[in-house]
């Protein structure tokens, strides 16, 4: 279990290296960045503390999110904080219609949830970090929320990560470890070994489980989903409270479950295949 201080923390990077080109829109690029960086759970940012967490100066910072307001993808509240506006949401709807795996899954995932009264996520790899694509939720697991759809969070620390680089081919894997060695060294360095460790149980059992460390409230397990004809790389990944299981069975019982379940979706869903890339 990650803590909110230790996600923060994870996501708290400076604009993203890149490699300089003519066809590259540096204006462009930056304010992507200014949305990246919004904060979660509806909680504004003031200016300086764009410019600080982007490393960009101030007065850059002040006219993109001027830019932003305007074309309604920003607001600017009484309190003087930047926060996303209603026509950010509009973004992500070409990329979730265009999967039909979503779909493909609802159902498959929805009776999982209901079966083993467990919370059920699908998640994608983007860039170093996984995004939620779809969460099922069981009432009686509402004190353990999924991640809402759209929410995004490092790849080294979570078993559904894990999972993703498994399928990786090698170099694409190589270069993916180097670019988040470089964004998130700190993280990158304390997860390294834990991510070596349970990309190999993915490859050799379908699953990886994760009981959260001491204190921790919630267990989870993930699989590897697949690949979509488009290249997307696809995981599983299921979570309860940690006193319904003991480390024991979690690992022998509830991990081949959620295996399980995504061998079932991709029996159903011919857009999905698995591979996956070696040791490095």
């Amino acid at each position: 279990m990650v803590s909110r201080e230790s996600l923060s923390s994870a996501l708290e990077i400076k604009g993203t290296p890149r490699v300089a080109s003519a066809a590259f829109a540096s204006t462009l690029a930056h304010g992507l960045d200014v949305m990246a960086a919004l904060e979660p759970d509806g909680a504004g940012i003031s200016n300086s503390r764009l410019a600080a967490k982007l490393g960009m100066p101030r007065s850059m910072v002040s006219r993109l999110c001027s830019t932003l307001v305007q074309l309604g993808y920003l607001s600017k509240g009484s309190d003087g904080l930047f926060r996303p506006a209603a026509r950010t949401l509009a973004l992500a709807y070409p990329m979730l219609s265009g999967l039909p795996q979503r779909h493909h899954a609802w159902h498959l995932m929805n009776e999982f949830a209901t079966t083993w009264k467990v919370n059920v996520s699908m998640t994608m790899l983007a860039g170093t970090y996984l995004i939620n694509l779809l969460a099922v939720q069981h009432e009686r697991q509402r004190p353990a929320l999924p991640p809402e759809v759209g929410k995004m969070a490092p790849v080294e620390i979570s078993v559904a990560g894990y999972c993703l680089l498994a399928m990786l081919p090698i170099e694409q894997r190589r270069s993916f470890e180097r670019q988040a060695a470089l964004e998130r060294p700190t993280s990158w360095d304390k997860h390294k070994d834990d991510v070596g460790h349970s990309m190999a149980h993915a490859r050799s059992r379908g699953y990886c489980v994760s009981t959260g460390g001491p204190g921790a409230t919630v267990a989870t397990a993930a699989s590897p989903l697949g690949i979509t004809s488009e290249g997307y790389f696809l995981a599983l990944s299921s979570s309860f409270s940690s006193q319904r299981s003991t480390a024991a069975e979690l690992e022998s019982e509830f991990g081949p479950k959620v295996a399980a379940l995504a061998r079932e979706i991709r029996r159903h869903d011919l857009t999905l295949s698995l591979s996956f890339g070696g040791e490095s």
